[in-house]
């Protein structure tokens, strides 16, 4: 016997699909609607209200992401859209270290590409920290 009720279940399989299904449409269209300065370039201020919305669906998104990690869906592109919304100081080095990766470029250009945008600027990172596995 196991620990979980059947209606817990179905809720959980529920969810999962819905997660995997709403960011297989909304990353995606997040990287291809975006400007291609949209991670280095200064962010206005922005009022309390909106910085508390921005960071509860940064954060949301990132605990997706990190589900999706090893459920169905786009763990990593979505964990890069949950660092967008933040207002942290790592999320510059974060959003460059995922962008580095040659296999997200590859996939965040295509997308870009088919979209008829640009490249995204990536975010500079310290000394030492570049792997070099920009493409």
């Amino acid at each position: 016997m196991h620990g979980f009720s059947h209606p817990v279940e179905i809720a959980a399989g529920v969810v999962s699909i819905g997660m995997f299904v709403g960011t297989l449409l909304a990353v995606p269209i997040f990287v291809m609607k975006i400007p291609d300065d949209y991670f280095v370039r200064p962010r206005p201020p922005s009022s309390l209200p909106m910085k508390v919305l921005r960071i509860v669906l940064g954060v949301a998104l990132i605990v997706v992401g990190l589900a999706m990690l090893v459920l169905p869906g786009q763990g990593v592109l979505t964990i890069l859209v949950g660092l967008a919304f933040l207002e942290a100081p790592m999320k510059d080095r974060a959003i460059a270290r995922i962008l580095q990766n040659r296999a997200v470029h590859h996939a965040v250009d295509g997308l870009r590409r088919k979209a008829g945008k640009g490249p995204l600027q990536i975010p500079e990172t310290r000394a030492g920290e570049q792997r070099g596995e920009v493409c």
